[in-house]
């Protein structure tokens, strides 16, 4: 099973990023599909994510129009990688989220 999972993880990664950027994600053009939301929005994002960059998470980020809109970079943190084990632990940048309530 453990296997099987790995497998299909891998399949995905290539699917998505593909090998060389050029997987079906180097065809989302995210501002086209919308820069305004009727929601809030939260955006946690990897200082150290090789998959999608904090840099240019932000630019899109910065352009969002929303009601409520917070970014929250995590310090030594990105993607999990092929094989690496997941782990979950309580992050403090995480505890200053707030959602307010629409009046």
């Amino acid at each position: 099973m453990q296997a099987d999972y790995a497998a299909g993880e891998e399949f995905s990664y290539v699917q998505f990023v593909g090998l060389e950027g050029n997987g079906m994600f180097a065809t989302v053009d995210l501002p086209k599909l919308g820069l305004t939301f009727e929601l809030p929005v939260f955006m946690i994002q990897g200082s150290e994510d090789l998959v999608t960059r904090p840099e240019v998470a932000k630019r899109y980020f910065d352009r969002i129009v929303a009601p409520q809109k917070e970014y929250v970079l995590l310090p030594r943190t990105y993607h999990r990688g092929k094989g690496e084990k997941r782990t979950v632990r309580a992050l403090p940048e995480l505890h200053s989220v707030r959602i307010r309530r629409r009046r």
